[in-house]
């Protein structure tokens, strides 16, 4: 084998092996949220809400909706600026089940949504504590489907990456990755499975503890400066030895993350890096190393047949990513590059605003 092209096409394709065997074991094992005809546990809906004015009534109405009994509805507005309090007091006539208080001032130490998420468990009576981030709706039998699978399963804590829906062109090119880095580097059951805390996936945007063992874990007072405050609380339920399962959204569980690119890419920026959890070199090798296994072989097929193989391998984990998260399938094969770049320069960024302490959300430093 003296050709180089065949030895770097054979290369990549090694490479791409174990994400494409990943890929493909989700797309047949992923847990999914599904719909259940109801539940016999006391649940509090907990709802963080700043500056939600332009999701919050789409989150109330599609909770509203829903048959699934929940025992309160708690809006806790931290601080809006906008008409969020507003809009979601207005809700209040509609079902008795619906209150909304207000945000304390944030302590020294304190990240925002820790903090709200944190004073919402304080009030809620709840049996099960379920956090619900306001750009997120639901379809009935979401939260039955979930509360049965924690009560079969004894599961101390249940997340989902919800189902994206996207709007504008923009926010294409960079919200899908966070399903394809989720579903391509880790067999999504393994969360389930396995007791190694490396084998960790959560997601803020719907979370759902049995309250006693959120209070045994600390809650999100453990984390509480934290900007990936899931999976922190994710890494110390594996490490104290309970049991959490990580579900995708399905046809149950959608979310409305961002409306442009630019958002797309302030919003990942934030919380890329520390998410990773490792230092800021090694995480900036790795973004390299996989923009550059992910596109150097579609470069390479311009100059010889020999990469068909790994360019479709790529196609492939692409392909299936999409299907299981019920994403824009055609819209993710055709820009594929692009996105790429995308992750790239976010990493970047992410790295940037971490170490200079610049990053921020909603009108407050993180």
């Amino acid at each position: 084998m003296n050709n180089p092209d065949e030895i770097a096409a054979l290369v990549f394709a090694a490479l791409h092996l174990p994400f494409l065997l990943t890929a493909l074991y989700n797309l047949f094992t992923a847990p999914e949220v599904l719909s259940a005809d109801g539940h016999n546990e006391k649940v509090s809906l907990l709802i963080p809400a700043r500056n939600e004015e332009k999701n919050i009534s789409q989150t109330l109405n599609s909770i509203l909706a829903i048959k699934d009994p929940l025992h309160e509805i708690i809006i806790l507005d931290d601080n809006s600026t906008d008409a969020t309090r507003s809009i979601a007091e207005s809700f209040i006539p509609k079902d008795e089940r619906i209150k909304v208080i207000s945000g304390k001032k944030l302590p020294s130490g304190w990240l925002g949504k820790n903090y709200a998420c944190h004073q919402l468990s304080e009030v809620a009576a709840g049996e099960y504590l379920l956090f619900m981030d306001c750009d997120v709706t639901l379809k009935s039998g979401s939260v039955s489907y979930i509360l049965n699978k924690m009560k079969t399963l004894n599961l101390s804590a249940a997340s989902v990456f919800p189902t994206q829906t996207m709007s504008g062109i923009g926010e294409k090119f960079i919200v899908p990755m966070m399903n394809w880095i989720l579903l391509n580097f880790l067999p999504l059951t393994f969360v389930y499975t396995k007791k190694n805390p490396a084998f960790v996936a959560a997601n803020g945007q719907l979370f759902c503890f049995r309250r006693n063992h959120y209070g045994a874990h600390g809650g999100h007072q453990a984390v509480k400066d934290k900007i990936v405050e899931d999976m922190e609380l994710a890494r110390l339920i594996k490490k104290s030895g309970s049991k959490m399962m990580t579900f995708t959204g399905g046809e149950q569980v959608f979310c409305t993350m961002y409306s442009s690119l630019a958002e797309g890419i302030k919003g990942f920026s934030k919380n890329f890096f520390p998410g990773f959890a490792i230092p800021a070199p090694l995480f900036l090798l790795f973004v390299t190393f996989l923009t550059v296994m992910f596109l150097a072989p579609l470069i390479g097929l311009w100059f010889s047949p020999l990469f068909f193989l790994p360019v479709a391998m790529i196609y492939i984990q692409r392909a299936a990513v999409s299907h299981i998260s019920r994403g824009a399938m055609v819209f993710n094969l055709i820009f594929h590059p692009i996105q790429m770049i995308a992750v790239l320069l976010t990493g970047i960024n992410s790295v940037r605003l971490t170490l200079a302490r610049a990053a921020e959300w909603k009108g407050r430093k993180i």
